[in-house]
């Protein structure tokens, strides 16, 4: 096992334990001159095991709207079970890829134009004249390569997990609200209704968590240090037109910018709500 943590023997990591075993994390506490030792099982684990020390230290760990049974127990439970309840812990986040995914599968069987019919972007006439106000939302669940979703939902589990289970779904339900919308309406204003993707939305959830972090002074959530100018970079590069002229298809750039723009506006609000 990896050492992620040491620290005095005196301090109480049971709410830290138990909140690693929510998050199906493996790892074992043991005790060396005088000092508490935390392992885990891999690499990856450290920067969540650090952060949730930090977050307990200063009260700010989330409370599991669940919990998972302990790695040791679990070995006698199903995989599945321990699978759904991770995934039940935040609803909101895994009915959103659960719906992608789905929504994806489905454009490559026979019914694909159908589905892309039923949710793709409308014209503002058509939308507010049939009432099918749904299509300011449903084109963030259409993708078209394996690559486009992949790195979509990746990004959407990382991101929108962390504020789910820290601001509750309520809360992230509104956010998605304008984060969907809000692309979605600037990508069909400047280039058309033909395109979908949860990009602009995975923009907006990268902006919202990095001002967050940095208007409250904390790592509130878990934000590699390179990721922010990398996508930035990839937003750069797609208004460049330098991708499409190397096989890369058309990308929704307005969506992005149009999400990091919310994502930061929404950020700074809440700072302010939360300040008063």
């Amino acid at each position: 096992m990896i050492k992620a943590l040491s620290v005095s023997a005196e301090e109480n990591l049971q709410p830290l334990s138990q909140y690693l075993n929510a998050q199906g994390v493996r790892h074992r506490i043991s005790e060396q001159a005088h000092r508490q030792i935390l392992w885990v099982a891999h690499e990856s684990d450290v920067a969540l095991a650090e952060w949730a020390y930090q977050a307990a230290r200063n009260g700010d760990l989330p409370r599991p709207a669940s919990s998972v049974q302990p790695w040791s127990a679990g070995k006698h439970g199903s995989e599945a079970n321990r699978v759904m309840a991770v995934l039940l812990e935040v609803p909101v986040t895994s009915l959103m890829i659960v719906i992608s995914l789905v929504s994806t599968a489905l454009l490559y069987t026979g019914f694909g134009e159908n589905v892309f019919d039923l949710l793709r972007m409308g014209t503002w006439s058509y939308m507010f004249e049939s009432g099918q106000l749904w299509r300011l939302i449903t084109p963030v669940f259409l993708h078209f390569s394996l690559m486009h979703i992949a790195f979509n939902m990746v990004m959407l589990w990382y991101f929108g997990r962390q504020l789910e289970k820290r601001e509750g779904y309520g809360t992230l339900l509104l956010l998605l609200l304008l984060f969907t919308t809000v692309p979605n309406v600037a990508q069909s204003l400047a280039e058309g209704i033909r395109f979908g993707g949860m990009s602009g939305v995975v923009y907006a959830l990268l902006g919202y968590c990095w001002l967050t972090n940095r208007l409250s002074g904390r790592m509130l959530y878990i934000f590699p240090g390179a990721i922010m100018g990398l996508m930035v970079a990839w937003l750069v590069i797609g208004f460049s037109g330098i991708l499409t002229h190397v096989g890369f298809p058309p990308m929704a750039n307005v969506a992005h910018l149009g999400g990091l723009l919310i994502g930061l506006a929404c950020a700074f609000c809440m700072s302010k709500i939360r300040t008063k």
